[in-house]
């Protein structure tokens, strides 16, 4: 359970995350943090997720890049900028080798969802499997939103150092989950995103986690 949320996010063995830098992992922890909270507000035919599902969104969000840290990609991730032909073999590796991971460690269909399709676009022109609108799964659908936020959160984090608090950076960020609606983003997770953020005491979480190990970048892909 965390400390923030008291989502009780599930970590069904610890060394799934060895192999991962500091970045990643810091990475992972917190879209997991997001994920799960963006999840209490998200529903299905217009009822909220049971506790016992959002968890497992939580749980997997804090998974998605677990295809990081097997031992071929390492070498080619500590360089931090890839060239365009590593960036294609992160990607398809990547997913594909967390999938792997997620099904042998015996994780829920909505780990193993997120896995596969944190990087599918609303829009279709994600990968791996170019997945469209409702034909993504719904939690990977969350998990996108989530993992896309805290990537541009830090990967704007030197503009952070000279900005009061970073809150333009933040302001920015909100905004883009809006911009890229209908686009890269299921408009009704959009839709609870937000509504999220109408709550004072949810945004001033949202705000928290992105702050946390602020600039300890991972490789976007």
């Amino acid at each position: 359970m965390t400390a923030k949320t008291g989502i009780n996010i599930v970590f069904p063995d610890h060394k799934v995350f060895v192999g991962m830098d500091r970045g990643d992992t810091a990475h992972s922890y917190r879209v997991g943090e997001i994920g799960g909270l963006l999840a209490q507000y998200c529903s299905v035919n217009g009822v909220y997720l049971p506790e016992e599902r959002q968890a497992q969104i939580a749980s997997g969000c804090s998974l998605h890049d677990i295809g990081k840290s097997d031992g071929p990609l390492r070498e080619i991730l500590k360089k931090g900028v890839l060239s365009p032909n590593e960036r294609r073999r992160v990607r398809n590796y990547h997913v594909k080798r967390g999938l792997e991971l997620a099904t042998k460690l015996g994780l829920g269909d909505d780990v193993q969802e997120i896995v596969r399709g944190h990087h599918e676009k609303w829009n279709g022109t994600g990968y791996p499997c170019h997945f469209r609108g409702t034909s993504i799964p719904f939690p990977a659908r969350i998990a996108a939103v989530a993992d896309y936020l805290d990537s541009w959160v830090n990967n704007n984090f030197p503009r952070r150092l000279v900005e009061p608090k970073g809150r333009h950076i933040l302001e920015e960020a909100f905004g883009e989950i809006g911009r890229l609606n209908w686009e890269f983003f299921d408009p009704a997770v959009v839709k609870s995103f937000y509504e999220m953020l109408r709550d004072p005491a949810k945004r001033e979480m949202i705000e928290s986690f992105l702050s946390d190990d602020i600039g300890i970048f991972n490789v976007d892909v």
